[in-house]
């Protein structure tokens, strides 16, 4: 995904953005299955495979640039997500699906039916008392590489998280090249993590919790060790 896209998309999500049954399609990550519409959860993911399940069902149509602004979903049609996409049940969980996405943080996607069950869609919501571990995900030549970070290291990355201040000056979308992307997964002991994405020009490293906020220098040591 390119870095403009990623970002736009990010700004969105953090503004609460979603499509209820009774709505029309916007811009969001949508899509229907049996009767109920869900919604992409950019924060959320699984803490591995085990609790994937049995197929929910299939796309089988994708709506993008298709129909007009007040189109409703009918079963089987999503937004974003192409025709023959398969979604699955997650395991305790029944208002969560899954789609197997390679490239994504842990391996999936979840889309979330209504909020029933309350899961962390903001660093702010996250517990940090209870994180872990972390770890940091850098896409190689297209393949996913991964580095775990347990007790002081970890401690000191939340320490460098809560320590980002907000630059609304700093011009991410001027440079050159696209930012490289990192995506940070908080491991809390439960089966559903938060996860976040970070972002580096190759000196300021920075993210967006709710704004754009700058990240100390130091972050730097934990982002190069992918190098």
């Amino acid at each position: 995904m390119k870095w403009q896209t990623l970002i736009t998309v990010v700004s969105l999500l953090l503004l609460g953005g979603c499509i209820s049954d009774e709505e029309t399609i916007t811009w969001a990550d949508t899509v229907k299955i049996e009767e109920k519409q869900y919604d992409y959860r950019f924060h959320l993911t699984v803490a591995d495979s085990s609790i994937i399940g049995t197929p929910a069902g299939t796309v089988k149509r994708d709506v993008a640039g298709k129909v007009h602004s007040n189109y409703r979903l009918s079963n089987g049609e999503a937004t974003f997500l192409q025709k023959g996409t398969t979604l699955y049940n997650v395991k305790g969980h029944p208002g969560l699906l899954a789609v197997k996405d390679d490239l994504a943080p842990n391996g999936y996607l979840l889309y979330q039916h209504e909020i029933t069950d309350h899961y962390p869609l903001s660093f702010n919501e996250l517990d940090i008392e209870n994180v872990q571990q972390i770890t940091i995900t850098h896409i190689q030549n297209g393949t996913p590489v991964t580095a775990t970070w347990n007790d002081e290291e970890k401690d000191e990355l939340l320490r460098l998280l809560m320590d980002s201040k907000p630059d609304a000056k700093f011009q991410a979308y001027s440079m050159e090249q696209d930012p490289t992307h990192f995506d940070f997964v908080f491991y809390t002991g439960e089966d559903i993590l938060f996860t976040i994405p970070l972002f580096t020009d190759g000196t300021t490293p920075f993210w967006y919790p709710f704004e754009q906020e700058i990240l100390p220098e130091a972050m730097n040591k934990y982002l190069n060790h992918h190098d």
